[in-house]
């Protein structure tokens, strides 16, 4: 390429009229154009007012695009979209921004929600009417005309076909009707997510604290659930929450009297009827780094945590979701190790790193806290993400073996896992790698 000819740059004006963006004509970029004005040099405002053009002339029309909702967020009544295309290993290979202007966003989004039943987040796959811009301040954007609900829907319906298609192929959709019927949830203190690890997780504390109450850490649709606090309300004598969750319960038709809020390393203790005998339990609210709720607003309104669960004969730690911190370490010395940590370990992604553990972190919050023994939870009933559903696992017990390969036998950490829905005790820990057999 021959070298850029400098010596008109000072003589160009600083008003800007050294370009005339109303009398451009895309057309007249042809190659002998295009020589010239490779030995010239334009302002960078000049260049992309041009860019603004020939985007604004080219693609004037609007078209229909699939995307993925990366992120979305809004102000001011306008809603600001991330969109992205991913291939088949789930890589992302173009995203750009959107825009859905207040003047369009209400109508368009109340028909989606209608449509669909839900409302529009991220990690949604969406079909968009959009209309391509390109500001030389701003750089390049879709505008929004319109969205498609039919189209969600359908990959909706699409994915959940795959997901029973695959449990049908793998076995596992008729081995699951084997397993027996979850216990009553009548005496169960739930205080666990719903998808996490099931509510067969805390059965051994959890019947002692039966009617007492349930506690919650997040309000993500999937696990602090409307139609569920609603059949456990009147079934439950107390509800044990995170501060801001109280207020989700109220509306729900909780009395507020049932209700008691807790900060980080706030506790409670729970003594005295008959299904706790003289035992006193302690429940601790506990840091872990995640984010509560998934809507377009209110975002990390309610605080997010973990659990530690305390009585003279037991002590569990139930970690939830989050990403890995130095706050597991603080927790292991303030309450002196666990004899069981039910821990994240899947659904993971390094682009989700700070809200979900990769499996080696797991491993190393289980050492943090300083478990006997560590349940891995989160992992083998849900496809949420793009790794194989055995490779959580597989990792972590790897992860274990070497850490346990250094240290004295006293201080090796046990990995206990159970088929879902299976009951143990701790004097019979289930290790066998059921995951490994090929299901007939």
């Amino acid at each position: 390429m021959p070298k850029p000819d400098l010596s008109r740059l000072d003589s160009l004006p600083s008003d800007g009229s050294g370009f005339d963006a109303e009398n451009f004509d895309s057309d007249e970029l042809i190659d002998p154009v295009a020589d010239e004005l490779e030995n010239t040099v334009l302002r960078l405002s000049d260049y992309l007012a041009a860019v603004e053009l020939v985007v604004k002339e080219t693609f004037s029309h609007s078209v229909w695009v699939k995307a993925e909702i990366r992120n979305l967020s809004s102000k001011g009544g306008h809603y600001y979209f991330e969109l992205a295309e991913k291939d088949d290993d789930g890589k992302v290979i173009a995203s750009c921004r959107g825009n859905l202007w207040r003047f369009k966003a209400a109508r368009v989004l109340a028909k989606f929600e209608r449509a669909t039943g839900m409302a529009l987040e991220r990690d949604v796959t969406v079909l968009l009417n959009v209309t391509a811009n390109f500001h030389p301040l701003y750089g390049f954007s879709l505008t929004i005309n319109d969205i498609d609900p039919s189209y969600t829907l359908g990959d909706l319906a699409r994915q959940y076909a795959a997901m029973l298609e695959r449990l049908s192929a793998e076995g596992l959709l008729n081995l699951n009707k084997q397993v027996p019927a979850p216990f009553d949830i009548e005496h169960v203190l739930v205080i666990a997510p719903e998808k996490a690890a099931g509510l067969g997780d805390f059965r051994a504390d959890a019947d002692k604290l039966q009617r007492t109450g349930a506690c919650h850490f997040h309000d993500h649709y999937d696990h602090l659930d409307h139609k569920a606090i609603k059949q456990l309300a009147h079934k439950v004598g107390h509800f044990y929450v995170p501060l801001g969750v109280k207020a989700h319960l109220i509306l729900w038709g909780v009395a507020a009297d049932n209700i008691s809020e807790y900060d980080w390393y706030e506790s409670a203790s729970i003594t005295g009827g008959a299904s706790l005998s003289k035992d006193e339990i302690t429940l601790t609210f506990a840091p872990t780094r995640h984010f509560s709720g998934r809507r377009l607003t209110g975002q990390n309104t309610s605080l997010w945590g973990s659990w530690a669960v305390q009585s003279q004969q037991l002590s569990v730690y139930f970690s939830g979701d989050g990403g890995y911190s130095e706050e597991f370490a603080k927790i292991g010395e303030r309450f002196g190790g666990f004899d069981v940590a039910f821990i994240e370990d899947g659904a993971y992604n390094q682009s989700w790193r700070n809200v979900h553990m990769m499996p080696e972190e797991s491993a190393q919050a289980g050492i943090d806290v300083q478990a006997k023994v560590v349940l891995p939870i989160h992992w083998g009933k849900f496809d949420l993400s793009v790794h194989h559903w055995r490779e959580p696992v597989r990792r972590l017990k790897l992860a274990f073996d070497n850490y346990n390969s250094t240290q004295p036998a006293k201080h090796r950490i046990k990995v206990a896992t159970p088929r879902i829905g299976q009951v143990f005790t701790l004097d019979t820990l289930p290790t066998a790698p059921w995951w490994e057999h090929k299901v007939s």
